[in-house]
């Protein structure tokens, strides 16, 4: 869905409400509610970022851990840390803001002259998709997904990658689902 400044995106999670919203230029709330006669903010989960597309994988992040049976604001805000320093270039203060800010600068996967990017999802990029799904929109780079699997998810708009800061080269680390890759993930 289009986030707009008049239109914030809300999710129910059990007894809370994630709240997705536009808090100024370059600026997204994710703004958790609990539930009850009168909503209150939950503080530790309510944050704001400079970058829409994180703003909305910690809101997913955070909408998946508190429909968990047994869920607690203080296990979803594991996930949300757990997922967070999984992408080293999103570390918290100035710096990592400024990180953030150039993340999406760089050139992504360019489509191959074949056309790759147009053919069917193979068995390594779902798997890669349902893990995905179970770490809150993150495929971290390693054995069970190579840079391959994770360039190919990117070619077709289903994820976007992370690059290591700093490096001589593009050394892909991780790669967080987009909204299409959200979709294709959630209906396989």
């Amino acid at each position: 869905m289009q986030l707009t400044a008049d239109r914030p995106l809300t999710a129910r999670a059990g007894t809370h409400i994630v709240q997705l919203s536009i808090a100024g230029p370059s600026a997204y709330r994710v703004e958790v509610l609990a539930g009850g006669a009168v909503a209150t903010p939950v503080d530790d989960l309510t944050r704001s970022y400079v970058d829409e597309q994180l703003a909305r994988t910690v809101a997913r992040v955070i909408t998946l851990a508190l429909r968990r049976e047994g869920a607690t604001v203080e296990s979803a805000a594991a996930a949300v840390a757990q997922f967070l320093t999984a992408a080293p270039v999103l570390v918290a203060g100035p710096v990592g803001l400024q990180a953030l800010a150039r993340l999406g600068e760089r050139r992504q996967v360019r489509p191959t002259m074949a056309g790759a990017h147009h053919a069917a999802i193979s068995v390594p990029q779902r798997l890669a998709l349902a893990t995905a799904v179970q770490t809150g929109g993150s495929i971290r780079r390693g054995r069970s997904f190579p840079a391959p699997v994770l360039r190919a998810l990117a070619r077709k708009g289903l994820a976007t990658l992370i690059y290591r800061d700093g490096s001589s080269r593009p050394d892909i680390v991780s790669a967080t689902l987009t909204a299409l890759g959200w979709r294709e993930a959630v209906a396989a």
